[in-house]
């Protein structure tokens, strides 16, 4: 009896300080739910599953595009409140639109607003690359972001200097 109770209290005192040995810190706490906000609707849908959707989709809701005599056309209208070259800065030695201010495609999305504040979301705005389709890809960021009213320049800057299109070397 005294070696069974002699064993028992070794087992619970092996026991405690097993446990007293454990861990010492605390369960970290659980983070709140992720609770999603409503996401703005977008202005327009730019993403279609099938061809059929393609088709099927209101085509005066896409970005518009022009080619570059149509667009030097509405420059002369005074259509545009502004031109934006997203070529990158190292393209623009060849030359640019008169008035156009570079926002690099990569970056349009996040510089519109600091570099045209006063530019409303329903303002006509011509966008415009080397050859179309960064100038295309732009004019659908700024849809996706609620611009209502944006022109690309399909041929780009090429066609426009190709027809001998008005340009300027000056600095942006």
């Amino acid at each position: 009896m005294k070696k069974t109770f002699m064993f028992i209290a070794l087992a619970t005192l092996l026991g405690l300080s097993l446990m007293a040995c454990g861990p010492t810190h605390q369960a970290a706490p659980q983070p709140a739910p992720v609770v999603a906000a409503a996401a703005p609707a977008a202005p327009a849908k730019l993403v279609f599953n099938t061809i059929d959707e393609y088709k099927a989709y209101p085509k005066e809701q896409a970005p518009k595009t022009d080619r570059a005599d149509e667009a030097k056309a509405l420059i002369e209208q005074g259509k545009f409140k502004a031109i934006i070259d997203v070529r990158e800065p190292g393209e623009l030695a060849d030359g640019h639109l008169p008035g156009a201010v570079n926002i690099p495609r990569g970056l349009v999305e996040f510089k519109i607003g600091a570099t045209l504040p006063d530019l409303p979301k329903d303002a006509p705005i011509l966008v415009y690359c080397k050859e179309g389709p960064r100038g295309a890809l732009s004019a659908a960021a700024l849809a996706m972001i609620g611009y209502t009213d944006v022109t690309n320049i399909a041929g780009g800057y090429l066609e426009w200097a190709e027809k001998g299109l008005p340009s300027t070397k000056d600095p942006i």
